[in-house]
């Protein structure tokens, strides 16, 4: 009886190949790039009057804790690891979803980022859109109140 490996029939030529070797390790790349975001060595980060403390998985806007779904709370946290950068919705995919590639649109993105500045007590002037580009969480000055 044949084996398995007996019956594969390789279709692709050595440049296909390579391609999507390549487009396999780009995608490995990626994934461990955004674990290594979603794992700062800074796990709480402030800006104006939103704190995000990633380790326990909560943002919280004037003292008051915000209720955020995993993917929302996952772009929060891309958006804060990269304070004042531009997050295309290509990165703000890999930092956020599992299998980005599953995702038809990335306007997905655009979606769930407006989820979270509707989200109840959100600081959402400090999320802003970068026409063309992606989204950026805003360095703002941190309130008088909330400074030690």
């Amino acid at each position: 009886m044949e084996s398995a490996a007996e019956r594969v029939v390789v279709t692709m030529t050595k440049a296909e190949l390579a391609d999507f070797a390549r487009a396999v390790a780009q995608e490995v790349v990626g994934r461990l790039d955004a674990a290594e975001r979603l794992h700062s060595p800074e796990p709480h980060i402030a800006t104006g009057m939103l704190s995000v403390n990633l380790p326990g998985h909560e943002a919280v806007v004037d003292g008051r804790l915000i209720k955020l779904k995993t993917r929302e709370f996952a772009l929060l946290a891309a958006l804060a690891q990269n304070l004042g950068h531009v997050l295309t919705r290509d990165q703000l995919l890999e930092a956020a979803w599992p299998d980005p590639q599953a995702v038809d649109d990335a306007r997905t993105v655009d979606v769930h980022v407006r989820r979270v500045r509707v989200a109840p007590g959100t600081a959402a002037s400090l999320i802003e859109t970068v026409h063309g580009v992606g989204h950026k969480l805003v360095k703002a000055a941190v309130s008088l109140a909330a400074a030690p």
